[in-house]
């Protein structure tokens, strides 16, 4: 099957970061106000290490953006969420020059199937995601939209695979808040960012196989402006 679309494959995976940086960097340039949809993972760690950089040397190039919570882990103890603060501590409250608004989902609600619908409605008041950062998960997972999860699928209460659980240490049962496959596609420019041999088997299912529910990220293919961007050991694969 031919890939429909153009792959950047970069050497090193720190190369591949930075040229995600570049492309989040453009967005911002063109347009100030924009809203960016943030994902968390070691993929991206990088990725918000060269945005900082960045900010130091333009203080205020983020000041107009607002940033918006792909996921989130549903928890029994009371405190900020686990992305939630990781984002905060990692890249968003050490930006020097500050910005507009950070969305951010509550796991610590009564009604959390009520919270994901509102958390929905807040991030469509503003004006819907311009750019949205993705990584992949191994069995093709995209922010918490697991094997499964239908193409036109809303921002919801979900629960997660065993391969997830298992990968990153979670308690048996773990449940989270996700936007949906059909939100995720509805942002006007999407980057999918993955490296590392784990990652080719998914990396290679979603590119190279007929679009399918089984491989969340496979159904991304079709949207009119996605960038993929890899290292050679993620596109090892294809």
């Amino acid at each position: 099957m031919e890939i429909p679309f153009r792959i950047s494959i970069f050497e090193e995976h720190c190369r591949a970061e930075e040229a995600v940086a570049q492309q989040i960097l453009e967005q911002v340039k063109q347009k100030k106000n924009s809203v960016i949809g943030l994902a968390t993972g070691r993929t991206m760690r990088g990725v918000y290490g060269f945005l900082l950089d960045e900010e130091k040397k333009e203080p205020g190039l983020f000041k107009g953006v607002t940033f918006v919570q792909l996921d989130e882990i549903i928890q029994k103890t009371v405190g900020e969420g686990i992305f939630s603060k990781e984002l905060r501590e990692l890249f968003i409250e050490r930006l020097e020059g500050g910005y507009e608004a950070f969305l951010s989902i509550n796991v610590f609600v009564e009604d959390t199937i009520k919270e994901a619908a509102e958390y929905l409605k807040k991030v469509l008041n503003t004006g819907g995601i311009d750019l949205q950062l993705l990584g992949v998960g191994v069995n093709g997972h995209i922010g918490y939209n697991e094997p499964g999860s239908e193409r036109q699928s809303s921002c919801r209460v979900v629960s997660l695979a065993s391969t997830t659980i298992e990968r990153d240490s979670l308690p048996i049962g773990s449940m989270g808040i996700t936007l949906g496959v059909g939100d995720i596609l509805n942002s006007k420019k999407i980057i999918l960012l993955a490296t590392g041999d784990s990652k080719a088997f998914a990396v290679r299912q979603a590119l190279k196989s007929t679009p399918s529910v089984e491989n969340p990220a496979s159904l991304l293919v079709n949207h009119e402006c996605i960038s993929i961007i890899l290292d050679n050991q993620a596109a090892s694969m294809l």
